[in-house]
């Protein structure tokens, strides 16, 4: 069974990208101000005595260099501060995800791929393009794989890799799109949670079904017994 999980266009087949190695490796190589500790992260307000990175700011500035001749917008930072503004934690989380998703994307490996000459056509739809792959796993990966553990192992570095060519429109370029597909559904986190959580639903249904017809049981062995 394919589990669908937001991360891609179902309109839109996937195609060949970088390798997985080539994605996770610029995973791994993650700065520090990418990987900001818990309450690191700020609005760009000064706050003398406390170091913080200001996410927003620092995607923009990803973006304005993947975009060369693009306009870094007041708009534009003030769409991500909102959209880091989310209630709960899930702002801060939202906002860990895309600086290390923008540190992806600035991949000069993953900006040659050939399939994207098509997509990256100008700054207005590389930057559309950028901000459509941050929302996704931003969205999607991020409340399912914390984005600080992305660098940390084998596993999460292949699970954040193959999430983030999804979300570009991509599949790794040396598997075909079945088998990619394939390991995807083995590897999501957040697909095989959807499973478990599936599975356990069926379990109990099948356990109250069982339960009804031993009680239907048990009534008419109780009535057969009445009528001797």
């Amino acid at each position: 069974m394919t589990v669908r999980d937001g991360l891609v266009d179902p309109a839109q087949p996937l195609r060949p990208g970088p390798t997985l190695a080539t994605v996770m490796q610029r995973i791994a190589q993650s700065p520090a101000d990418r990987l900001p500790a818990v309450g690191a992260l700020g609005d760009g307000s000064p706050r003398p005595g406390r170091a913080h990175v200001d996410a927003a700011a620092v995607v923009s500035d990803t973006l304005a260099d993947l975009a060369p001749g693009g306009v870094r917008t007041q708009q534009q930072i003030a769409w991500l501060r909102t959209f880091f503004s989310a209630p709960g934690g899930f702002g801060d989380q939202r906002a860990r995800a895309a600086l290390i998703t923008s540190w992806v994307l600035a991949d000069p490996a993953l900006r040659r791929t050939p399939v994207l000459a098509d997509v990256l056509t100008g700054p207005e739809a590389t930057t559309d393009w950028a901000l459509t792959a941050i929302s996704r796993l931003s969205t999607v990966l991020a409340p399912v794989l914390e984005p600080s553990t992305w660098p940390s192992t084998t596993a999460t570095r292949e699970e954040a890799a193959r999430a983030v060519l999804r979300a570009c429109g991509l599949h790794p370029g040396d598997e075909t799109a079945v088998d990619a597909e394939a390991r995807w559904q083995t590897v999501s986190t957040a697909i095989q949670s959807l499973v478990l959580a599936q599975l356990a639903e069926e379990a109990r249904r099948t356990e109250e079904l069982n339960r009804a017809l031993a009680e239907k049981r048990a009534r008419e062995a109780a009535a057969q017994v009445s009528h001797v």
